[in-house]
């Protein structure tokens, strides 16, 4: 009996390791990990630094087994663009992410479906332009919670405190401003508790939510498990402060006066031939997702440059006297200030590529064979593309690791020079929408800053390094107690 056991027990688990390690021929060699937890188990407190030790040893696009899923890899700039921009028409809706389908089910704007995407994606940009971007009507927006932020940091006396949650607010209300049309007070408790909701559990337990989408049976454990259920108890308690919002608007509705995002889409559902899709839950979805997305990138980034002017005062001291001789003391910034302001362009530029938020894209499935380095993929197959193994690739940026602006800079006239590397905002069909809103709001945003602020910290405090954030969803910055001196 205990040979017949022990002969089983060796079939089966030759079987599974022949079932776990064998590969699709048609996806290239990578790593696989062990049964049933994949790669997940190795991927360490830097993900982005393992897949690039991988991608030394498989090449520039790899098959990656994350839990029970397979998802093909790219590092490379060429390869990454074939795949997104010369193969886009092959490129179809995200992958199953267990937590976020859950709560967005298809639609919304950030995880829709391929159908709801092209409509809806048209749209918002379509609408934001209608609300002025681009326009002074979105700079004047922007200024006026600039105005908002600098009084909020007088009253804090020179005191040290950390910025992260005043930024969050600050993010918080441009997006409010655009979608909901109202801003609150920084000591207002819905403000305190929204932005709260919309980003805590993302920014603290990120990497486990990732990881969830991988392995369906995670959910099932700890901390995973209670990860995902605030995350959702999270999203449930702002769905009804967002059809709360909706219902307002519908009763004080006007068409002769488009206030924002939810009367223009409100305006969309009520023609005759509206497609079905706008409708309320659409509506309620795509809030979140903007808020979300726009609270977070914009407050995290904006930390991350004050970080860096404290850690390198060669280039505080570069923007500070471009500040002064271009924008000065006696008015606001504006954005047509950002032609003769390249070394502040060239700054947040740099900071975005050192301090890259989101350092892959969210996975892409395909909906016809991509070729990838000679191997034509299967339809459905999960991409994922690290954009910050282009960010820190010496042949596209020399010398990444080190914080270097003037790689933006035209060493011949001076001028602000683009970089075709630089993607903090992903490329191909499901880039982010928000790209042109987001640079508008930090470049008034930090200029204000420096405009109006010394800023130091008290001596004796570690200056953190731009390595030292927290990986999850987004590349979050480590808190830091900041003095503002008001420069009057």
């Amino acid at each position: 009996m205990f040979l017949v056991t022990t002969t089983l027990a060796l079939v089966f688990i030759t079987g599974l390791a022949i079932y776990w390690y064998r590969r699709d021929s048609r996806l290239p060699a990578g790593p696989r990990g062990i049964p049933i937890f994949g790669i997940n188990l190795f991927l360490g407190s830097d993900p982005t630094k393992k897949f690039m030790e991988w991608s030394r040893k498989y090449g520039t696009a790899y098959t990656a087994r994350f839990g029970n899923i397979d998802m093909v890899v790219l590092t490379d700039y060429d390869v990454i663009h074939d795949v997104h921009i010369r193969q886009a028409s092959k490129m179809g809706a995200r992958p199953e992410l267990t937590v976020h389908d859950a709560c967005n089910q298809g639609i919304g704007l950030i995880f829709a479906s391929p159908k709801i995407s092209d409509i809806h994606r048209p749209f918002t940009r379509q609408a934001m332009r209608r609300l002025g971007l681009g326009k002074n009507t979105m700079e004047t927006r922007i200024q006026q919670e600039a105005s908002y932020l600098v009084e909020a940091i007088r009253e804090k006396s020179g005191k040290p405190f950390d910025t992260s949650r005043l930024f969050l607010h600050t993010a918080f209300n441009i997006s409010c401003l655009n979608t909901l049309g109202e801003r609150y007070p920084y000591d207002d408790k819905i403000l305190q508790q929204v932005g709260s909701e919309l980003v805590d559990e993302v920014r603290h337990y990120g990497k486990y939510i990732f990881l969830i989408g991988s392995s369906k049976y995670l959910p099932y454990f700890a901390p995973f498990k209670t990860s995902m259920q605030n995350y959702i108890n999270d999203f449930n308690h702002l769905a009804e402060y967002f059809e709360k919002k909706i219902n307002e608007h519908e009763s004080s509705y006007d068409e002769n006066e488009m206030r924002d995002y939810i009367d223009i889409f409100l305006q969309e559902m009520k023609k005759d031939e509206h497609d079905p899709s706008f409708n309320k839950r659409q509506l309620l979805v795509a809030l979140h997702n903007m808020l979300d997305a726009g609270s977070q990138t914009l407050s995290c980034t904006l930390t991350w440059c004050m970080i860096a002017l404290i850690k390198y005062p060669k280039y505080y001291k570069i923007l500070r006297d471009e500040v002064d001789a271009v924008v000065g003391s006696g008015r606001k910034v504006s954005l047509s200030d950002r032609k003769n302001m390249p070394q502040t362009l060239a700054f947040y530029r740099e900071l975005m590529r050192r301090c890259t938020l989101v350092k892959s894209f969210f996975g892409r499935t395909i909906v016809d064979g991509v070729d990838v380095n000679g191997y034509k993929l299967p339809k459905n197959t999960t991409i994922q593309s690290v954009t910050w193994s282009i960010h820190n690739d010496p042949k596209c940026f020399p010398d990444p690791d080190k914080f270097q602006p003037e790689r933006f800079i035209n060493l011949k006239d001076g001028t602000f020079q683009k970089s075709k590397y630089w993607m903090p905002f992903a490329i191909g069909k499901r880039n982010c929408i928000g790209d042109q809103l987001a640079q508008m709001e930090l470049f008034i945003l930090l200029v204000s800053l420096i405009q109006n602020f010394d800023i130091s910290v008290h001596g004796g405090t570690k200056i953190p390094s731009l390595d030292d954030g927290v990986d999850g969803i987004v590349f979050t910055p480590p808190a830091l107690d900041l003095v503002f001196t008001s420069r009057e």
